[in-house]
C-alpha cells in the first residue's frame, strides 16, 4: 500500500533507525548461532534476518516447528518451499531473540 512504502521510505532515510536495526540483526544472528550451537542443530549462517535450520527429516521440523510454537515461539517450517527437513527462524526484537535462545536451551 502507499502507506506501508511511505513508512519503508522513511524507514531507510532515517540512518540513525537503519543502524540500529542493522546492529539489532547482526547481534541476534550471533546469539542464534551460538543458541543453535548449543543445541546441536545444524543452521545455515546468513546475511538476512533469519537462519535455516536442517533438521534432517520432515518430521523432526514438524515437530520442532509445533515444540516451539507450544512455548510460544512462532517459526516457520520450509515445506511449502521444497525444504521440508528445514525451518526458518526470524530474529526479531531484543526479547524476542533473548526468549528463542533461553526456550532453546531448556528444549
Amino acid at each position: 500500500s502507499n502507506l506501508a512504502q511511505a513508512a519503508g521510505i522513511g524507514a531507510i532515510m532515517d540512518a540513525e533507525h537503519v543502524n540500529k536495526t542493522v546492529t539489532l540483526n547482526k547481534t541476534a544472528l550471533q546469539q542464534f548461532y551460538v543458541a543453535l550451537h548449543d543445541a546441536e542443530l545444524n543452521y545455515i549462517p546468513s546475511y538476512g534476518n533469519f537462519v535455516m535450520v536442517d533438521l534432517k527429516t520432515e518430521d523432526a521440523a514438524k515437530a520442532f516447528t509445533d515444540d516451539m510454537m507450544q512455548k510460544g515461539i512462532f517459526i516457520r517450517h520450509l515445506r511449502a518451499f521444497g525444504l521440508p527437513h528445514c525451518v526458518r527462524i526470524s530474529t526479531g526484537t531484543e526479547a524476542e531473540n533473548d526468549l528463542f535462545a533461553k526456550v532453546l536451551a531448556i528444549t
